[in-house]
């Protein structure tokens, strides 16, 4: 009984401290530092701000549903994915995980789609892959966000993606 508890705390522990961890590309993250207004004063580290657009989110205590405004509001102002909502859109694929956590990261952006009305990440991911060079590319829809320590706002939930795009 105490080792599943050991073992549940531990993953629980790696999954919130990968979650502080972000991806950006090198220039995007000087451009994004240079250009980037500070986040809306709304947002605030420590607490989730989830949408969910069927309006089935339930908060918590650090856990925000926000309305579609604000939704579009984080989309436009994240600079970059944590490295769990990397990881989520590359969940279904072993090749791209396993870029992902040894290859290198070539591109990430998040971007809003005025036409669906919704926040898509998107990321390349390169490397060799049992002996070839490989580069792959997923999107997937970012539903929630979060505020790291230096006060950018990152995709922290994607959806898994169908394909690569």
């Amino acid at each position: 009984m105490h080792l599943k508890i050991s073992a549940i705390t531990i993953s629980i522990f790696f999954l919130i401290s990968c979650d502080n961890q972000s991806y950006k590309n090198s220039s995007q993250q000087t451009t994004n530092q240079q250009t980037a207004a500070a986040p809306d004063p709304v947002f605030h580290q420590g607490v989730a701000y989830t949408f969910n657009s069927t309006y089935q989110c339930t908060p918590g205590e650090n856990k925000v549903c926000v309305t579609p405004a604000d939704y579009e509001t984080l989309c436009k102002q994240a600079s970059g994915l944590t490295v769990m909502g990397a990881k989520l859109l590359t969940s279904y694929d072993h090749v791209g995980r396993a870029l992902l956590d040894g290859g290198s990261v070539d591109k990430i952006s998040v971007e809003w789609k005025d036409d669906a009305k919704e926040c898509r990440a998107f990321l390349t991911v390169s490397g060799i892959y049992l002996g070839n060079s490989t580069r792959k590319s997923y999107s997937g829809e970012v539903y929630e966000f979060i505020v790291n320590d230096q006060n950018n706002i990152l995709g922290s939930g994607t959806t898994n993606p169908i394909g690569s795009y």
